[in-house]
């Protein structure tokens, strides 16, 4: 009984592991935020479309990143593309210094980073870089 079991449990670990498309991307924060851990994690999703998961522990707070930042802004820039784009803020935790995004994206290659920003809608990034990871699908 105790081997039928065991053999259950690894046929539906392997059978998660087989049905999962999630590609993850680890990289350390930079400039201020030397300290931190980012995790990008890439889910294909339908309608070739991307989920987007940005996950940085051990993030300072904003204004303590770059003087008077009131957010951390995320923004990717896809391969050809000349200028990035905001895809949105993350969500910051002061208790627990997280930070969090997640979004929908149709790009398989694209740099994605963070920045401290003095403002919650930021046209063009101008705050420090404190996260750059090179996100790389494959079709």
């Amino acid at each position: 009984m105790v081997l039928r079991a065991t053999c259950m449990v690894l046929v539906a670990g392997a059978l998660a592991a087989c049905g999962s498309s999630a590609t993850q991307y680890s990289t350390r924060g930079m400039g201020t935020a030397v300290g931190a851990d980012a995790t990008v994690t890439i889910a294909e999703k339908e309608n070739e479309n991307f989920e987007l998961d940005l996950k940085v522990e051990h993030l300072l707070p904003p204004d303590r990143a770059a003087p008077g930042a009131q957010s951390y802004a995320v923004w990717i820039q896809p391969d050809g593309q000349e200028s990035p784009f905001h895809i949105g803020n993350l969500t910051y935790n002061d208790d627990r210094r997280t930070g969090e995004l997640t979004t929908i994206t149709p790009h398989r290659a694209f740099d994605v980073f963070v920045t401290a920003e003095p403002t919650a809608t930021p046209t063009e990034p101008k705050g420090p870089e404190v996260v750059n990871k090179r996100v790389q699908e494959e079709p």
